[in-house]
């Protein structure tokens, strides 16, 4: 009957609610501009709404992101924080450890919810049983078994617990509540196949793993016999980036992947031709359904394009009516924007890149200045979705160029692995192999070049600053690892990041990855750099320290490099705040047209 919606405005972020198919929104809850984040919000019940968000908080002089989780009624009434409050002294330092992880809504018991939560006393999480009403904490059992995860079945009964000791990670179920735990598969990180339970039922579980194809996709696996039984579903060159679960989730309904576009792919002939349905009636939009009711017969649509904002559609097949809900940028709605043309490039060792060229949106002349774009994680990828930093770029004026270059993820195994240890290398040349490739096609002016990226591609746009000096006119950091050294001890503190970080960047205790580490580091190499640089940064940045960026600001001025530095008071690492984008924006505005 109604749909919630996050809209992230000058005041802060909010929660909204209307009626199903109205556009008139009602916020229901506001959080603190500056300092909160609405990470996620789910129905718990017909009546009342769970709100995750999280804010950056100091703990022992680091930044990290600490999440909180309330409940509240669709009317904006009865609003609950939902947090364990227990009868003797609980030590300050464990609320950094709870989480917002719903083991089960128990759609029998619209007042309780299954929560995973910290508890000092087990040093591990444990699981309780939440009135999300009246914030009240049942804990259903003692975790004496340093279990990280906890999944429950379709009953609702917690049986599969998820145990790590650093590299190791050991599947523990048991058929009901009264049986024996029994180890059903162990995983030794970066070794083993991968193994992701999506939903248990009885000895039978669906799973997304890279099993026999070395790619993700969804299989069935037989917990008794220790076996994937059945292959349900596998993209060609795509890894499925989850499942669809039916409205109940009771039941796996089909699959989820990712080409330049989302792509679900349905297990029935019902729920195909709905989908089918869908996608007839916006032939213009890649579309998705995002989300139904219980029945099924009342649905939002995510339409998507590239040169056009997300818009959401609701959809009731019961009376067979439909109509435009929200536009996630409405302002946009009437603007001219840029087309996204997809390419492929093939690298000299034979991997195929998939990337993606966008012209300035009013064409001139003569041939435009060009901006390469790479994106963050390294683990991530780009998409062919309306971006606003490529559109605001071709507004301007400039032709943006964007690669997934090797170790970004959804396309297999082989790609996101070639990537690993390459910072400064081969994934650096992956760039520098697209910018080659997109000169050989003669349409943008190629004496007219600056990198601007955020996070891993502010450190690609860095590098580039001192690999070639003279090549590129200029570089834009947002948030940029430029000290690998700082930025792989910072993670390598922590035992489960260890092989993570010893795989991917290197390992900071060795001498030679260490050395490998300095040699590819911006703050390291500041007597090659040449051309100016603006960096910015949030001091509220739980990712890549504020410190990185101050210390490498500070030993740029001492090498007399032409560097401006911005600095953003309660700048998260996305700087999500309205004024702060605002001020990203019109900072790399002033620097590219200065310099291009």
């Amino acid at each position: 009957e109604y749909v919630a919606a996050i809209i992230n405005g000058e005041q802060g972020p909010t929660v909204n609610v209307a009626a199903f198919g109205s556009r008139e929104l009602t916020p229901i809850l506001q959080l603190k501009y500056g300092r909160d984040r609405i990470d996620w919000i789910e129905w718990a019940s017909d009546e009342r709404l769970l709100i995750a968000a999280s804010e950056s908080d100091i703990v022992n002089g680091d930044r990290i992101r600490v999440s909180r989780l309330f409940s509240i009624r669709r009317d904006g009434k009865g609003l609950e924080q939902i947090e364990r409050k227990a009868l003797g002294d609980i030590p300050w330092w464990t609320y950094i450890f709870d989480t917002t992880r719903v083991v089960h809504y128990l759609p029998d018991d619209p007042k309780h919810i299954l929560l995973q939560i910290y508890d000092d006393r087990d040093e591990a999480f444990a699981v309780y049983r939440v009135n999300i009403e009246k914030n009240r904490f049942e804990k259903l059992f003692v975790n004496s078994y340093n279990v990280g995860s906890w999944h429950a079945n379709l009953k609702g009964e917690v049986v599969l617990r998820v145990e790590r000791d650093k590299d190791l990670v050991k599947f523990w179920h048991r058929p009901d509540p009264n049986a024996d735990w029994q180890v059903i598969r162990e995983v030794e990180l970066f070794e083993s196949e991968t193994f992701d339970p999506i939903l248990v039922d009885g000895n039978e579980a669906i799973v997304v793993s890279d099993h026999d194809l070395g790619r993700q996709a969804l299989w069935r696996y037989d917990i008794a016999a220790g076996e994937f039984v059945e292959l349900l579903f596998a993209a060609e060159g795509r890894d499925i980036e989850g499942a669809i679960l039916s409205p109940d989730d009771d039941e796996v309904i089909g699959a989820i992947y990712y080409d330049d576009y989302r792509v679900d792919e349905y297990f029935d002939a019902k729920h195909a031709a709905e989908a089918n349905l869908v996608k007839s009636s916006f032939p213009q939009y890649q579309t998705a359904i995002v989300s139904r009711s219980l029945d099924g017969k009342r649905m939002i649509v995510l339409a998507s394009r590239d040169n056009s904002p997300d818009k959401y559609f609701w959809l009731d097949l019961g009376s067979k009516a439909g109509g435009i809900g929200f536009s996630q940028y409405s302002y946009f709605e009437q603007a001219p924007l840029a087309a996204v043309e997809p390419f492929d490039l093939q690298t000299e060792d034979g991997l195929t890149l998939r990337g993606y060229l966008t012209m300035p949106t009013a064409a001139g002349a003569a041939k435009p200045p060009l901006v390469v774009m790479p994106h963050g994680g390294p683990q991530s990828r780009d998409y062919r979705y309306f971006d606003p930093y490529v559109q605001f770029l071709a507004n301007r004026g400039y032709a943006v160029l964007q690669v997934n270059f090797r170790g970004s993820t959804g396309f297999g195994n082989a790609l996101e692995v070639a990537g690993y240890r390459q910072w400064g290398t081969g994934m650096q040349n992956d760039v520098y192999a697209a910018i080659d490739w997109l000169a050989g096609r003669d349409v943008v002016d190629m004496d007219r070049v600056c990198f601007v990226g955020g996070s891993y591609g502010g450190y690609v746009a860095l590098t580039a600053a001192f690999q070639r000096p003279t090549a590129y006119r200029c570089h834009v950091a947002l948030a940029p690892v430029s000290d690998l050294v700082a930025q792989a001890e910072a993670s390598y503190r922590w035992d489960n990041y260890k092989a993570f970080v010893r795989r991917t960047m290197g390992d900071p205790t060795d001498a030679a990855d260490k050395a490998m580490l300095e040699a590819n580091s911006p703050i390291d190499n500041l007597r090659l750099i040449k051309t100016p640089i603006l960096l910015v940064h949030g001091t509220y940045d739980t990712q890549v320290r504020v410190q990185q960026s101050r210390d490498f600001v500070k030993q740029a001025e001492r090498a007399g490099i032409d560097i401006e530095y911005l600095e953003l008071d309660t700048g998260t690492h996305y700087f999500d705040e309205y004024a702060n984008r605002l001020r990203v924006f019109e900072a790399i505005e002033t620097f590219l047209a200065e310099h291009l």
